[in-house]
């Protein structure tokens, strides 16, 4: 990814569809109702690139 050069709509874009697999991720295994969009983000931030980029895979092929 240090190679890509979005512009600032393909940014956006990217963001949005993260925060939203953050989202989707952190309900499928906490369903509670003290999970906020902190929480989504700290486990955004905890996962390795791996892991990443599998999550996005699942969710690629899911589509």
């Amino acid at each position: 990814m240090s190679g890509a050069t979005p512009d600032a709509a393909e940014h956006a874009r990217v963001s949005a569809r993260l925060r939203a697999l953050a989202a989707q991720w952190g309900e499928a295994f906490r369903p509670d109702s003290a999970h906020t969009l902190e929480d989504d983000r700290a486990e955004l931030e905890s996962v390795s690139a791996d892991e990443l980029m599998d999550i996005l895979d699942g969710e690629l092929d899911a589509d």
